[in-house]
């Protein structure tokens, strides 16, 4: 991990200062703030660590190695993109 973990609580807290109280309101300002994704971009949670996917793959290849897996959508897509990779070709 980098040092900028650490800047994620007082980011945070920040941001929660001026925060709308309405869910809907919060979410649309929020999503209409960020104008790009990745270890430099706007997401909090979206940092790109090679720690974080590896973690992912070896649980994925430990619980999920003959499951079908479906992604919900939830974030950009990145670790999905790139954790497909390992899945074996699928039939036909």
């Amino acid at each position: 991990m980098t040092w900028r973990k650490y800047l994620l609580i007082p980011r945070l807290v920040v941001t929660s200062i001026g925060a709308p109280r309405s869910p809907l309101r919060a979410w649309e300002r929020h999503w209409s703030g960020v104008r790009r994704t990745g270890p430099d971009g706007d997401v909090l949670w979206d940092t790109g660590e090679p720690a974080e996917f590896h973690l992912v793959a070896r649980q994925l290849r430990e619980h999920a190695e003959t499951l079908p897996i479906v992604d919900l959508g939830c974030g950009s897509g990145r670790q999905a993109r790139a954790l497909a990779r390992l899945a074996p070709p699928s039939p036909g």
